[in-house]
């Protein structure tokens, strides 16, 4: 069974994308400075239970184990902003999954991975990524592989959501699978491809946000019963009732035809559905339970079905780059977020202390996250301050300090931001007057 049949590409990571990411530190960090880096380690141990499956049955007919299994998931991020408009982030994960009947079946993987993105102009924004991976299991050695690709993707965002085109390749090699030459020599199994497609991202209301993606992928393979062509599409929905309570519910398909198979069967397909609740009230852990199904139609026309569910707790830590620049907020102002518009021409005002930056703004919905349209002003103690001229609703906002992105303080409530940090949220209400 292929990883990716349950999304796990935690699981597809191994030794050599380690070095890469180490590589990369030595060539960037020295240049932009340690300290102008935020550091996000993070870990996740879990466990569950899943199907047997039978691979393409009517050909190979070949058993992968299932059943109870537990498994570890460490990993780091490095983000750098080097200026206001441009963003880089590395990172490494690193997974290991263990069966706990029969032969104790192990699943080792690694990747790293190196995404920038830059902002072209008003709510356009560019990105362009790079990643390594590796993939391994103790009982099925010809599955053992070695990838990398990269993308590059054009977004439009808007105050709901955001739109984008993207477009990439990727390759991978099976050492310890191989294929017989015309000439009678062999050579490890190798597959290319190209794929594109485009992604939405929508928040329909303050708790519901849905994204979907669609694309197709052409790949090119040593043996040509695997050259192939796909078409694959997926839908998610995250919904925040209360606080520190999250619902997911997601659902994909692919169809896939091989383009050159002339005996074996030439398409298969693959759909799957699954639902999460999640619990964020641990102190920055994050408790979760996922459950899906997925069913295969192999190209023999036979279909099986499997499941998989699994409980997890996971723990995001934070530290340089950004925690140097957080202030201490006074005791006195709207220091919970909310604020109250008494009289007609009333205007918000923010106050955050850094003494030691050389320039603070804030972006937010409000000024559709342009981090020029709002500079902030600093008085003789390092408090900065900034008034708006916003009416009554809702809206996220983040400090820029000296190009760091800095999730406020005073926020009583703070959201994902969609690049691994957290914005806040500011309430706006009417007061007395109706204002």
């Amino acid at each position: 069974m292929p990883c990716s049949t349950w999304g796990c590409d935690v699981h597809t990571r191994r030794t050599t994308p380690t070095a890469l990411l180490a590589f990369l530190l030595t060539l960037v960090v020295p240049t932009a400075g340690v300290a102008s880096w935020e550091w996000t380690p993070g870990l996740r141990v879990g466990g569950g239970d899943e199907s047997d499956l039978v691979i393409d049955p009517g050909v190979t007919r070949e058993a992968v184990e299932g059943g109870s299994f537990v498994d570890i998931s460490p990993s780091l991020r490095a983000t750098h902003w080097p200026s206001t408009r441009q963003r880089l982030d590395l990172g490494t994960a690193l997974s290991w999954q263990r069966y706990l009947q029969g032969g104790g079946r192990r699943l080792y993987g690694q990747s790293a991975w190196a995404d920038f993105r830059a902002a072209l102009a008003d709510r356009w924004l560019l990105r362009t990524s790079l990643s390594l991976d590796a993939y391994d299991d103790s009982e099925r050695t010809t599955v053992r592989r070695f990838g990398a690709g990269g993308e590059v993707g054009l977004s439009f965002v808007h105050d709901r959501g955001a739109v984008e085109l993207w477009t990439g390749g990727r390759g991978r090699r099976y050492p310890e699978l191989e294929i017989a030459l015309e000439d009678g020599t062999t050579e490890d199994y190798a597959e290319g491809g190209v794929s594109g497609g485009i992604d939405f991202v929508l928040r329909l209301t303050e708790e519901l946000r849905v994204e979907a993606r669609g694309g197709i992928q052409i790949t090119d393979a040593r043996d040509d019963d695997f050259d192939s062509e796909a078409l694959f599409a997926s839908v998610g929905a995250a919904l925040e009732p209360v606080p520190n309570w999250r619902l997911t519910a997601f659902g994909s398909l692919q169809l896939r035809d091989f383009t050159e198979r002339t005996e074996l069967g030439d398409s298969d397909s693959y759909r799957q559905a699954g639902l999460g609740i999640a619990w964020n009230g641990l102190d920055a852990a994050t408790i979760e339970l996922r459950a899906a199904l997925a069913e295969y139609e192999w190209p023999n026309g036979t279909t099986e079905t499997s499941h998989r569910i699994s409980l997890a707790v996971s723990r995001d830590w934070s530290f340089g780059g950004r925690d140097r620049l957080l202030p201490d907020w006074p005791d006195e102002g709207d220091a919970d977020g909310l604020f109250r518009l008494d009289d007609p021409g009333d205007t918000v005002e923010l106050r955050f202390r850094a003494p030691e930056a050389q320039a603070v703004a804030v972006a937010g919905d409000f000024n559709g996250w342009d981090p020029t349209a709002h500079p902030m002003h600093r008085d003789a103690d390092g408090w900065w301050t900034v008034e708006l001229d916003v009416d009554p609703g809702r809206y996220e906002y983040s400090y820029v300090v000296d190009g760091e992105w800095v999730t406020p303080p005073e926020a009583a409530i703070t959201v994902d931001d969609g690049f691994g940090g957290r914005n806040g949220v500011l309430e706006v209400v009417p007061g007395e007057n109706g204002s």
